[in-house]
C-alpha cells in the first residue's frame, strides 16, 4: 500500500452526499495526489467513482476499502446511522486497514460546556442522543488507534457556507418565516462557526499530516466570534429577510414547547410518504439551548500544528447569502420535482452532489 505522501492515493469518502462530503469530492477530484470514491446508498455519479455499498454493515465497508489508501468518514444523519457506520468502519479497518481514517466528529460532544472549550474539555449536560452518540463514535475511533490502526478526529464548530443545509438553509427558512430574528437575551450565545470550504481544506491536509494519528483537533473559525443575535441580525438583512423579527421569550417558548412536538411528528410521518421536507422547521430544545450557549470552540491545538487560514465571516455571510437567494430563484423558476432532486444549477459549488439542498428528512438532519 502507498506511503502518505505518494502520488494518486485513493480516499474513500464515507457521507459523500452531504454537503462537507460532497465538497470533498470536489476538493479531491481538483488534487493531484488524490482521486475520491463515494460510498453510500443513494448517491448521484458526479466525479470520482461510485461504490453504493450500505456503510452500516461491515461487510459492506469491506468490500468498499479493497484498494482503498484513506477514507474520510463524514456520515452525518440521524444517531444510529452516525454510530453503526463508524463502528461497521473500525471493524472492517482493521482486518484490512488503511493508511489514514479522518473521522469528522463534531462541536456537540462537549454538551453544556461553557466558556472556553479545549480538546480536554470533558461533556458537560445536557447531552442529547446525538451527542452521545458522537461520544461513542469518538470512543471506537481512538480504541482502533489503540488496536493498531491510524486515525485523526476533527471537532468542528457549526459547519456554515453555501448548500449547508442546518445551519445556512434551515436558518434562512426561519429567518424568512420571521421564525428567528432578534432573540434579546435568547441569542447572546457565542456563535461558532467554520466556512465549510475551510474545513474540507482542513480534512484534505489531515490526509498526509505528520504525527497527528490518535489526535483530536478542534476546528473553528478563528476571528472574533459573534453572539449568535449578532450573526442572525446579520445574516437576515444579507439575504432579505427584513425587517427582522424581534422574537420574545413567550414566543420562543411556545416554538420550543407546543410548535416543536408537533412539526416533528409531522415531520416523521410526512418522510414515510417522502414528503418531510414541505413540513416546517422544528426548533428543538437543543438548538434554542445552544444560541444562548456561551461556549466558545478553541481552535488553538489546530492552528499551532497546521497552517490553515479561515473564510473571513463577512465574506462567508455574503456568499452564502449569494447562493440562497439563487437557489430561490431557481425554486421560483423550475418544476418542483427538479428543486425537490437537488438540482442546484444556480450553485456553483459541485451542485449536483448536493442531497441537501432542499429540507431533508428528519433521519438526514443534525441533531441540534
Amino acid at each position: 500500500m502507498p506511503a502518505i505522501g505518494d502520488a494518486m492515493q485513493t480516499v474513500l469518502v464515507i457521507g459523500g452526499g452531504e454537503i462537507t462530503g460532497a465538497r470533498l469530492m470536489g476538493a479531491l477530484a481538483a488534487h493531484p495526489d488524490y482521486t475520491g470514491i463515494i460510498l453510500g446508498r443513494t448517491i448521484s455519479r458526479d466525479n470520482g467513482s461510485l461504490r453504493n455499498h450500505d456503510a452500516t454493515k461491515t461487510a459492506d465497508i469491506a468490500t468498499a476499502l479493497a484498494g482503498v489508501d484513506m477514507v474520510v468518514n463524514c456520515i452525518a444523519g440521524n444517531p444510529r446511522t452516525i454510530l453503526a457506520t463508524t463502528k461497521a468502519l473500525c471493524d472492517a479497518a482493521r482486518r484490512n486497514p488503511p493508511r489514514r481514517i479522518v473521522h469528522l466528529s463534531s462541536m456537540t460532544v462537549y454538551g453544556g460546556a461553557e466558556g472556553l472549550v479545549d480538546e480536554q474539555t470533558r461533556p458537560e449536560p445536557p447531552l442529547n442522543t446525538y451527542a452521545r452518540a458522537r461520544i461513542e463514535c469518538e470512543d471506537l475511533v481512538r480504541k482502533y488507534v489503540a488496536d493498531g490502526g491510524d486515525a485523526v478526529i476533527v471537532r468542528p464548530s457549526c459547519v456554515f457556507g453555501p448548500g449547508s443545509e442546518p445551519w445556512a438553509s434551515r436558518i434562512a427558512r426561519l429567518l424568512s418565516a420571521r421564525r428567528l430574528g432578534d432573540l434579546g437575551s435568547l441569542g447572546d450565545g457565542v456563535c461558532n462557526l467554520i466556512h465549510v470550504d475551510d474545513l474540507v481544506g482542513l480534512m484534505v491536509a489531515m490526509l498526509s499530516a505528520s504525527g497527528v494519528s490518535g489526535e483530536t483537533f478542534n476546528a473553528s473559525a478563528d476571528w472574533p466570534r459573534p453572539t449568535w443575535n449578532e450573526f442572525l441580525i446579520r445574516f437576515a438583512r444579507a439575504i432579505g429577510a427584513t425587517p427582522v423579527e424581534r422574537i420574545s421569550a413567550r414566543r420562543m417558548q411556545a416554538e420550543v414547547k407546543l410548535l416543536a412536538p408537533l412539526l416533528r411528528g409531522a415531520a416523521l410521518a410526512a418522510g414515510r410518504v417522502g414528503a418531510g421536507r414541505l413540513v416546517p422547521d422544528a426548533m428543538t430544545p437543543s438548538f434554542v439551548r445552544l444560541l444562548r450557549q456561551n461556549i466558545t470552540v478553541s481552535g488553538a491545538k489546530l492552528a499551532t500544528r497546521m497552517d490553515i487560514t479561515h473564510t473571513p465571516l463577512d465574506r462567508a455571510i455574503d456568499e452564502t447569502a449569494e447562493w440562497w437567494r439563487s437557489r430561490q430563484t431557481a425554486a421560483a423558476n423550475e418544476p418542483a420535482t427538479q428543486v425537490s432532486r437537488g438540482a442546484t444549477a444556480s450553485c456553483p459549488h459541485s451542485a449536483a452532489m448536493f442531497r441537501s439542498v432542499s429540507r431533508p428528512t428528519p433521519d438526514n438532519e443534525v441533531g441540534r
